[in-house]
């Protein structure tokens, strides 16, 4: 059957052993995924059945509002009229990072504590609860590697009562730190460039494109598959202003001539050129691949192809890359453009994760380290309960075979539900609202109320 408008209240009650007593009288309402366009009868029908259900918590996992859309007044207009004792607390989804310009998810932030929602991107809050604390850690998109869990649950002490909030379960999965190259002409993808282009990481992502590193001279770099079917052929690590703002004009024929021209070493010296032709065919490694093309600046293109899945997280050990390396000296910031080329002009095989061997951010803090974690997942076994969404339980799903697509790095593992982890629980949460087309199937919407023992 398919599911336009049913929606299940989930009634979960948990057993969780540094819960226990203190948490008997209090009701968490647990909501993702919202994805609110416009207010409606589904708008409506939420604000009454989480007032209905009159929770002492209500806890919001991300994805407030559609991809894509910049207006975010129905939302505001939603979520002012929910009712919570002790507070309603929210973390960002990948839709929240797609706001455009980049002020209106400032915007979109005051607007929030303008309606008393808290936001928990990369950190914690504590609630007094019958004499005791108890701690939630929210972390902000891992989808878009907004997500600084070791930055989260700073101050919040060892052993204490703690729920971690999350956009997506790929939180769990052991990510490596990556810088992030989405061929998109603008933040529309009906904008997608249908042939090469010249990008930097500004369109999504949590970072500008700057590199520094620690010392002089010779250094690596390591392309990691993101979206299969993606093709490049420059890499260009550049600390001179007037190239970039040659990009950011997309004067890519000026570039392109420049770069071709051969007088680059003369006028920009320190401008670190990658080229597919210098690349080793010994240091490309899995499906990465050189094809000879006339379209590209220096007649080769390396080619992440055939099209298979996307890499929905950075891997510390990946199986698909390719490394080169590269000249650059110490504490010259540096700006990453890659020229792409998506295969099919698809905007689902466009981007690809780098790394470095000696990168560090303009405060010196090591980033996009080759083969090293993101950050330290210690205390993750530290956390008694966390509360995800991100895959809407698939939203289409077939008998016996299940979901069709889930959008993470951990797949069918953690679909929607209850699972055991270690001393911990996971619930994933099925989401409210729906995304790309407007239905279900064998998948109904979801607003989960726990209770504790």
């Amino acid at each position: 059957m398919i599911f336009f408008n049913k929606i299940k209240l989930e009634k979960i009650k948990l057993d969780l052993k540094k819960f226990r007593g203190f948490m008997i009288d209090y009701k968490i309402i647990h909501i993702s995924d919202l994805h609110i366009s416009r207010f409606g009868y589904r708008e409506r029908k939420l604000i009454s059945l989480v007032n209905g259900e009159r929770p002492d918590v209500i806890i919001i996992t991300g994805d407030l509002v559609n991809s894509y859309q910049n207006d975010f007044s129905a939302c505001i207009q939603t979520l002012k009229s929910i009712r919570a004792q002790h507070g309603i607390y929210a973390v960002f989804g990948n839709a929240e990072h797609t706001f455009k310009p980049i002020h209106l998810v400032n915007d979109f932030e005051s607007a929030l504590r303008d309606i008393n929602v808290t936001l928990l991107n990369n950190s914690n809050a504590e609630l007094r609860l019958n004499g005791k604390s108890l701690h939630l850690v929210g972390v902000d998109d891992p989808f878009f590697l907004f997500d600084k869990f070791d930055e989260a649950i700073q101050g919040v002490p060892q052993g204490a009562p703690t729920v971690l909030l999350a956009h997506s379960p790929d939180i769990l999965f052991p990510r490596s730190d990556a810088l992030v190259i989405n061929l998109l002409d603008s933040e529309l993808k009906r904008d997608h460039s249908k042939g090469w282009g010249w990008e930097d990481s500004t369109i999504f992502g949590p970072d500008n494109g700057d590199v520094y590193f620690k010392n002089d001279g010779t250094h690596t770099i390591r392309v990691q598959s993101r979206q299969d079917g993606v093709s490049l052929d420059t890499i260009l690590l550049n600390p001179y202003e007037d190239i970039d703002q040659m990009l950011e004009a997309k004067d890519f024929e000026q570039i392109n001539g420049l770069l071709t021209s051969g007088t680059i070493p003369g006028k920009y010296p320190d401008l670190a050129v990658l080229s597919a032709q210098n690349i080793d065919e010994q240091d490309m490694f899995g499906k990465w691949k050189r094809e000879r093309d006339n379209s590209s600046l220096f007649n080769y293109r390396l080619d992440d192809l055939p099209p298979k899945k996307w890499h929905m997280q950075p891997l510390i050990d990946p199986k698909d890359y390719f490394e080169a390396e590269f000249i650059a000296k110490k504490d010259v910031r540096y700006h990453v453009w890659i020229r792409l080329k998506a295969h099919k002009g698809s905007p689902f095989n466009d981007s690809v994760y780098l790394q470095f061997s000696d990168c560090v951010d303009k405060h010196g803090k090591e980033r996009y380290r080759i083969n090293k974690p993101a950050y330290s997942k210690e205390r993750m076994n530290d956390v008694d309960l966390i509360l995800t969404g991100h895959t809407h339980g698939g939203q289409i799903r077939l008998p016996i075979y299940g979901p069709l697509a889930t959008m993470t790095a951990v797949g069918r593992k953690y679909v929607s539900g209850l699972y055991e982890l270690g001393k911990s629980m996971l619930y994933v949460s099925r989401g409210y609202g729906t995304s790309v087309i407007p239905f279900r199937l064998f998948c109904p919407s979801e607003i989960t109320v726990f209770t504790f023992l």
